[in-house]
């Protein structure tokens, strides 16, 4: 059920977990986009230091998972870049990093 999906997010802000349902609830082939345009679902403007693009990834259910695509240079899993286009899947735990941002994906049993 898309309630479980979160994004635990430190770095340049205050902890915090952000629930990608709300945007997965809305329509399940719908993507999360990252970056700093204001375009984005989550709108990086905390990172001011880092090298941020104005859309730099995207998240989206696809079938029974969550995968993460990198769509500029600048996404690192396990501090390896993720090259553009390229996709992962997010399992519970797996971090990404994003400018001075790091991403951890969450999924909370409801």
């Amino acid at each position: 059920r898309s309630e479980r999906y979160f994004l635990h997010v430190e770095g340049a802000i205050k902890e915090m977990d952000i629930a990608l349902y709300k945007w997965l609830r809305l329509a399940p082939d719908r993507s999360v986009t990252i970056g700093k345009s204001v375009d984005c679902s989550i709108q990086l403007s905390w990172d001011v230091n880092g090298q941020v693009a104005p859309v730099q990834a995207e998240i989206h259910r696809h079938i029974d998972s969550i995968r993460l695509t990198a769509l500029e240079e600048g996404v690192f899993v396990n501090n390896k870049p993720l090259s553009p286009g390229s996709e992962i899947w997010l399992y519970h735990g797996r971090k990404f990093t994003i400018g001075n941002t790091t991403f951890t994906y969450i999924e909370k049993d409801l």
